[in-house]
């Protein structure tokens, strides 16, 4: 069972009827968001918990207690530097960059553990996106700190 929080109040669908946002959507590795009645729709038979959508959606609309930054910030594995699936976070495709940069900013130098992702059910759905944080992240890092730690 999922526990997916999802606050419409704060989606910017909600907000405008004008919006055509589906980031939330788009990152969805299992399809378990539509777009019903203008808001995105979560079908928790679907879910799987990654925590893509709240990694992507531009308004934290969503929640996923375990990806929270002060979630991730006590995490003993993150500590040491090492971010997998194999530890405590669900998802590395729901890490979202605004936390990456939380975490490599707090503690430095990381390893983002991606050698599951090719075995795993929605591994070539959110590795492109892991990759597309860790390109963001590239450019990001340079421009926060001089000597800008890394995520390899």
């Amino acid at each position: 069972m999922t526990t997916l929080q999802f606050d419409p109040a704060q989606c910017v669908r909600g907000v405008s009827k004008f919006s055509t946002c589906n980031a939330c959507v788009q990152a969805c590795p299992t399809q378990a968001l539509t777009i019903t009645s203008s808001l995105p729709s979560l079908h928790t038979n679907l879910c799987v918990s990654c925590g893509a959508c709240q990694a992507y959606c531009p308004t934290e609309a969503f929640t996923l207690p375990s990806m929270m930054i002060s979630s991730l910030l006590s995490d003993e594995h993150i500590k040491k530097g090492i971010c997998s699936c194999q530890n405590s976070l669900s998802c590395l495709g729901g890490v979202s960059l605004e936390n990456w940069l939380t975490l490599l900013l707090t503690y430095g130098d990381m390893q983002g553990d991606i050698s599951q992702c090719p075995q795993c059910p929605i591994g070539a759905t959110i590795l492109p996106l892991i990759h597309k944080t860790a390109h963001e992240l590239s450019k990001v890092l340079p421009l926060l700190t001089p000597t800008p730690p890394s995520l390899t």
